[in-house]
C-alpha cells in the first residue's frame, strides 16, 4: 500500500513536470513530440505507443491492472504490428485506449506454471506497456478476424474450483488457459453493468463505443486470442472473474463461436471456503476496501430485468449500511446462480454446469463430459486429470497451504443469516440446496429447467 501511495504521488508530480515540459519544448517524458503524439491518433501505421516501465504498484494485487499502476517512460511509435508479436498481450482498456502488457521474449506468459492467475503474471513480469487508440484497436481487431481456434469461456461463482478446472483443461495438448485475464474484467466494468456506479464512465468513452460497446467486447476476445507464432494453439479457455458471469449472454451474442461452462459449488462449502479467503487478507485491507469492493460485485454480478431487480436493489444499498463479509458473500452468490438460471432458461446461453464436488467424485466422466461439450479433444486424459494432485493456486495468497489453517465453521446465527439470504432468492436453504434446487445436470441439460426467472437483457 505504501508503495502505491508513493507511486500517485510519484505520477502527480510528473504530470505537473510533463506540462510544463509540453508548453515550453512540446515534449513530455511519458508521451514524446507533442507531433508525435498526435499523428498516433490519426495514422494508423504510427499509433502505437510503447512504454518503458520505470514503476509499478497495486493497493491489492487482485485489483484490475490500470494506466495508474505504471510509471511509464516513452520509447516510440509504431505500426500495430507490434502487437502480434508473442511476447505481447491484452491487458485492458481505458476510455480512450486499449492496454498490452509486454514481457521478456523468453517469458511464456501463457504458461500457468508461473502464476495461478493471468493478470498478476501479466503485471508483474512486464517489462513495457503499449497501447492504442480504440479507434485503431477495432480496426486492428477487424483485420485479425474471428479467433482461428476454439475459445471456452468458463463462468464461475468463484471459491469453487475453477482455477484448478482450468488447469485440468490446459492438460488438452494444444491448449492454453487464461485465467481472469484482466480485458473481460475492466470491460464488464466499465460498459456493460448497468447497474453499476461505474456506468458513468461510460460517457468518458468515444461515442462509437458508447453506441455498440459489443463492438469492444468482440475486439477484445479476438484480439487476446490473437495467433500464437511459437507454438499451435487449437484451444484457448478464458476463465473470468466470479462477477464476470453476468457477461456470458453478451458473449454468446457478439461471438457466437464460444464455447461456455459454469462452475459452481454448494453454497456450504462455497461459503465456507470464502471465509478462508477472507482470513488470508489483513484485517485492515477487509475493513478498509471490502465493502467497496463488494458494493461493485454486486452491481456487476447481477442479471438485469429479472423477478428479482428489487430485492437486488436494496441488497447493495444495504452494503455499506450494514456490512458483512459472509452475508454479502451469499448474496453476490445467489446473483450468479441467478445469471446461470435466467440465461439457461431463456436459451440466451448453452452452458455446461459442472459441480466441483461431482468432478471431484467422477473426474474422468465429468471431465470427458465437459469436453465433448467444449468440442475438445479427450485424448490426454491422464495428463488432465494429474491438474487433481497439485494445488491450483500455489504461489499466491489463495493457495491451499495459505487457506487451510483459516477454515471454521458457521455460528448457529450465521446459519440463520445464510438462509434467509438463500429465501430472499426463492432458494432452499443451503444445506438441502443440492436436494432442492434443481440446476439442470449434465444429462438432462436441455430438460430441466426452472421455472421462476424471466429474461435478462443486460
Amino acid at each position: 500500500m505504501l508503495v502505491y501511495i508513493l507511486l500517485q504521488i510519484l505520477l502527480v508530480l510528473l504530470k505537473g513536470f510533463n506540462f510544463v515540459l509540453k508548453r515550453i519544448c512540446g515534449y513530455s517524458l511519458h508521451s514524446g513530440l507533442v507531433k508525435d503524439q498526435a499523428a498516433s491518433k490519426a495514422e494508423y501505421d504510427k499509433c502505437v505507443h510503447r512504454c518503458r516501465i520505470r514503476f509499478r504498484a497495486k493497493p491489492v494485487e487482485n485489483l484490475v491492472a490500470c494506466r495508474n499502476n505504471f510509471l511509464l517512460s516513452h520509447l516510440s511509435y509504431e505500426c500495430p504490428s507490434a502487437l502480434l508479436a508473442d511476447n505481447v498481450s491484452l491487458m485492458g482498456f481505458t476510455p480512450t485506449s486499449a492496454l498490452f502488457a509486454v514481457v521478456p521474449e523468453d517469458f511464456d506468459v501463457y504458461d500457468s506454471d508461473h502464476g495461478a492467475f493471468f493478470f498478476m503474471v501479466q503485471f508483474s513480469q512486464a517489462i513495457e506497456v503499449l497501447s492504442i487508440p480504440l479507434h485503431h484497436f477495432i480496426r486492428f481487431a477487424d483485420d485479425l478476424g474471428d479467433p482461428k481456434g476454439n475459445v471456452v469461456l468458463l463462468s464461475n461463482t468463484g471459491r469453487c474450483g475453477s482455477t484448478l478446472l482450468t488447469r485440468m483443461m490446459e492438460g488438452v495438448p494444444n491448449t492454453i488457459a487464461l485465467s481472469e485475464p484482466d480485458f473481460i474484467t475492466n470491460i464488464d466494468l466499465r460498459l456493460f453493468s448497468v447497474r453499476s456506479r461505474f456506468r458513468v464512465t461510460q460517457a468518458n468513452y468515444p461515442e462509437f463505443i458508447q453506441n455498440n460497446p459489443d463492438k469492444l467486447l468482440e475486439a477484445g476476445i479476438r484480439v487476446q486470442c490473437k495467433p500464437i507464432k511459437f507454438r499451435q494453439v487449437d484451444n484457448m479457455i478464458l476463465k473470468t472473474r466470479n462477477v464476470s458471469a453476468s457477461l456470458a449472454a453478451n458473449v454468446a451474442r457478439v461471438c457466437p463461436y464460444v464455447r461456455h461452462v459454469f462452475m459452481y459449488r454448494a453454497p456450504r462449502k462455497n461459503f465456507t471456503s470464502y471465509m478462508s479467503m477472507v482470513g488470508a487478507f489483513p484485517s485492515i485491507l477487509n475493513n478498509l476496501f471490502m465493502p467497496d469492493v463488494v458494493e461493485v460485485m454486486m452491481n456487476v454480478a447481477s442479471p438485469i430485468h429479472t423477478n428479482f431487480d428489487d430485492v437486488i436493489e436494496l441488497l447493495i444499498k444495504d452494503v455499506r449500511r450494514d456490512y458483512n463479509h459472509l452475508r454479502c458473500w451469499a448474496e453476490v452468490w445467489c446473483m450468479l446462480i441467478l445469471c446461470y438460471l435466467e440465461y439457461t432458461n431463456k436459451g440466451l446461453v448453452n452452458f455446461f454446469p459442472i459441480d466441483y464436488d461431482e468432478l471431484i467424485r467422477a473426474p474422468e466422466k465429468n471431465l470427458r463430459a465437459l469436453l465433448s461439450h467444449c468440442h475438445m479433444s479427450p485424448e490426454n486424459l491422464e495428463k488432465c486429470l494429474r491438474a487433481l494432485s497439485r494445488d491450483s493456486q500455489k504461489g499466491c495468497n489463495l493457495s491451499q497451504d495459505n487457506l487451510r489453517s483459516r477454515k471454521r465453521e458457521f455460528t448457529d446465527k450465521q446459519e440463520i443469516m445464510l438462509n434467509e439470504v438463500m429465501r430472499k432468492f426463492n432458494f432452499p436453504d443451503i444445506d438441502s440446496w443440492i436436494d432442492v434446487f434443481h440446476l439442470p445436470t449434465n444429462e438432462n441439460n436441455n430438460n430441466n429447467k426452472s421455472n421462476n426467472v424471466i429474461i435478462c437483457e443486460k
